[in-house]
């Protein structure tokens, strides 16, 4: 190739190219399910909490 440089690798194209029509089609085939699940069925919100560390009194 006369145009490389030793080394270096040219992209021609832009990343993710076509990856929209991609994603639409999968979408219109029913393709584009979770593979794992938002949420565990033993996951507890109720012992998460909010520590606010913008009130001084609050550092340790």
């Amino acid at each position: 190739m006369k145009d490389q440089q030793p080394g270096k690798l040219k992209i021609k194209s832009e990343p993710r190219t076509g990856w929209e029509k991609s994603f639409k089609i999968m979408h219109e085939c029913g393709e584009d399910q979770l593979l794992i699940q938002d949420v565990f069925e033993d996951e507890d919100f109720e012992i998460w909490t909010y520590n606010n560390r913008s009130n001084e009194s609050d550092k340790p």
